[in-house]
This record gives C-alpha cells, sequence and structure tokens, in this order.
C-alpha cells in the first residue's frame, strides 16, 4: 500500500506539471518494471539505487534564489496550538516519515550493525534537517491562506527560481523526484516480499511479482486527487498506529519474553 501510494503520488505530479495526457498504467508499469530488475538484483542493488537517490539532494542549494520572497515573520508567533492539535498534525504527517520500520527488515543484512549505528543516526539527523529546512522554506515563503489552496507548495516553489539556461525550472524539480520514489517503491516492495519469505517459508522471487501486480492494480484504482488524498490519509492513520504502538509493544513484549528465558 505504502508503495501504491508512493508511485501513485508521483505519477499525478508528473501528469499535472508536465505531461496531462499520460496514462497512469503506462508510466507505472514501467516504473514497476524497473523496479522488478532492481528488487531481484539483491538487497545490495537496492543499497545501490538509495545511494544514487542522493543526487536529488543538488537541487537544495536553488532555494537560495527565494530568499527575497521569504518572510520568516510566518513562522511566529511560535508554539500558539494545544497539544492536540499538534498530536493532530504529527499524525497527519506520519505518512512522510514512514519507512524506518524497514530497518528491523534491513538489519539482519548489515555486516557490522553495531559499528554502522553511528551513520543511521547520522543520516537520519541530516534527513530531519533537510525536512525541517524544507517545512522553514514553505512556511516562510506561503501565507497561511495560500498554504490551504497549495497542494504541492515544495514544487510549487520551483516556479519562482530563474535560471539564464532554463526557462521553466520546475520542471527539473519534478523529475528529479524520481530519484527519491524509485529508492522507496524498491524498498518496499523488497522488504513486504522478505517478510513474506519469513513468514510463509516461499521464494521472495515469486512473491515480488505478486506484490507488483498489487501495486499497479492500486494505482490504476486511484484516478483522482480525491481518491489519493483518501489513501495517504489512511496509510497516516496506520503509520502512526504502526510506529508509535505497534512495534513499541512487540519491543516491551519482547523484554518480558527475554526475562522469562533469562530471570537471572
Amino acid at each position: 500500500m505504502f508503495a501504491g501510494i508512493i508511485l501513485r503520488s508521483f505519477i499525478e505530479t508528473i501528469q499535472v506539471w508536465i505531461f496531462p495526457q499520460l496514462q497512469t498504467w503506462l508510466l507505472g508499469f514501467v516504473l514497476l518494471v524497473l523496479a522488478y530488475y532492481i528488487v531481484l538484483g539483491g538487497f545490495r542493488v537496492i543499497v545501490g539505487i538509495c545511494l544514487l537517490s542522493c543526487v536529488h539532494y543538488i537541487l537544495l542549494p536553488t532555494y537560495g534564489f527565494l530568499t527575497n520572497y521569504l518572510h520568516f515573520s510566518n513562522l511566529t508567533p511560535i508554539l500558539e496550538h494545544s497539544i492536540t492539535d499538534l498530536f493532530k498534525a504529527s499524525k497527519q504527517m506520519s505518512f512522510s516519515f514512514l519507512g524506518v520500520e524497514i530497518l528491523l527488515i534491513c538489519y539482519p543484512f548489515i555486516k557490522k550493525p553495531k559499528q554502522s549505528q553511528k551513520w543511521v543516526h547520522a543520516a537520519s539527523f541530516t534527513l530531519t534537517l533537510f525536512y525541517l529546512s524544507l517545512v522553514i522554506f514553505s512556511l516562510a515563503f506561503y501565507s497561511r491562506g495560500q498554504l490551504l489552496n497549495e497542494e504541492w507548495p515544495t514544487l510549487t516553489l520551483f516556479k519562482f527560481i530563474r535560471l539564464p539556461f532554463i526557462e521553466r525550472f520546475e520542471f527539473v524539480g519534478v523529475s528529479f523526484n524520481l530519484f527519491r520514489v524509485l529508492p522507496i517503491l524498491c524498498l518496499a516492495i523488497w522488504a513486504a516480499s522478505r517478510a513474506t519469505k519469513i513468514l510463509f517459508a516461499v521464494r521472495q522471487s515469486k512473491v515480488v511479482p505478486l506484490f507488483l501486480l498489487m501495486v499497479f492494480i492500486m494505482i490504476c484504482l486511484l484516478p483522482n486527487r480525491q481518491s489519493i488524498d483518501a489513501g495517504i490519509s489512511f496509510m497516516s492513520t496506520i503509520g502512526c498506529y504502526l510506529v508509535y504502538a505497534y512495534i513499541p509493544f512487540l519491543f516491551v513484549l519482547h523484554l518480558f519474553r527475554k526475562k522469562e528465558r533469562n530471570p537471572i
């Protein structure tokens, strides 16, 4: 479900910003075939694609062209919302932070996991700063009324970037989203197929086509923005309970079971 919504959202941005007549199934089929090739290559290949995805961070300095349009007074007043409002906002934003649970499936493939923890924390810290910078730029650029009517605020920022050698820089920003979407798609499909292999003792290579077919059907069943928003809202609710309730519950349960086995 996570892979399907991510892929459908990317296809929608391509349809709205670049190719309005593009068929959803066509681009979805091409990207899923590419994901099939990558996933069957194994975990090392997926990690290589994830490393390649860092290319899209080269667009981050282009936000410097927007400094004349920023109004940091939009960030004030600070802490004017209640704890309940903050919790509701965090719940709605949880979809953007889903994927951390995949580390539980990737962990056995790490050669030196304890030595790698510092790199994981450093990467998580860097990505958090990246998200924070995007939020600050968006809030400083738009007023509250504009944000309510803007579907893609971060992508719309690229429309205000002017370079002498390219007129429509937003085309570059939208296209570079492929480097962000493809690794997420591959990781989600790989993690789902890997978990299925562990649970039901089936070959992972036989399960991957089934999941890709499910994702293909899913993107074809989400025809418009309203259905995509409903899917994102549904996944945000599931993800919030998964990350903040179910996984901590399993951790506590594991501690109790470990204590029963080793009472001393």
